[in-house]
């Protein structure tokens, strides 16, 4: 894991050991920079599977390919469904997709 991702696991992992699941801590000191959803998802993930470095990505890869398939939904909705599967695929395939990067 790089730095960005180890903070936010670890933000995440003191959220599970604490049971503060509302104030966003790293190293004891209120961390209040970003919004609390990505280390929510990353503390459920951690109950469910355990403190793994894998199990920190999962929540951020699902909402790639959760966002890719919207696209794709409104593509097909809005231009018909050929342009819709380029719009999702266009997507998936650029770089930069993963939405740990923006935020």
């Amino acid at each position: 894991m790089d730095d960005v991702d180890a903070v936010q696991a670890q933000i995440a992992r003191n959220m599970v050991q604490s049971g503060d699941w509302v104030t966003a801590r790293l190293d004891g000191v209120a961390y209040l920079e970003k919004s609390p959803l990505k280390y929510w998802m990353m503390a459920a993930s951690f109950l469910i599977f355990g403190a793994h470095d894998w199990a920190a990505r999962i929540p951020i890869a699902l909402g790639a390919v959760g966002l890719c398939l919207l696209t794709a939904r409104f593509g097909a909705w809005a231009f018909g469904r050929r342009a819709g599967m380029y719009a999702g695929l266009a997507l998936a395939t650029s770089v930069g997709c993963s939405c740990s990067r923006a935020s």
